[in-house]
């Protein structure tokens, strides 16, 4: 697991997200909270590749490490997260009560760690 690793095996992302935000800090015409909306998505978008890498490298390893399940929560939590930061800059006249479902998620994924509801590590 090396940084050159990570980046040979998500270059396609990293150059999708460094071209959208190239293009939210040129001239273009969106209102601050779309942009806001899509830089939130770029970041979450590089935390979960981040997190997912990681998590994958724990998994392959002999010792357990506690970090495996909390990395999951976080990027079963990102997923919705992100699903519903899409939808709101597809459809920006949603409303905020989609974070719902995606709250409700991540709670769930958290207090999967101790109890395995939702994923079980050994």
């Amino acid at each position: 697991m090396s940084v050159f690793d990570y980046f040979s095996d998500h270059w396609g992302m990293l150059v999708l997200i460094l071209g959208m935000t190239i293009a939210l800090t040129s001239e273009i015409h969106l209102e601050k909270r779309m942009v806001n909306r899509i830089a939130a998505t770029n970041v979450m978008l590089l935390l979960y590749s981040v997190a997912c890498y990681i998590e994958t490298y724990l998994g392959n390893q002999e010792n357990f490490s506690i970090f495996r399940p909390v990395l999951s929560a976080v990027c079963y939590s990102l997923i919705a997260f992100i699903l519903v930061n899409i939808v709101m800059i597809v459809y920006p006249k949603q409303k905020a009560y989609l974070l719902f479902p995606a709250i409700l998620n991540a709670v769930l994924c958290f207090i999967s760690i101790p109890t395995g509801i939702v994923f079980h590590h050994r």
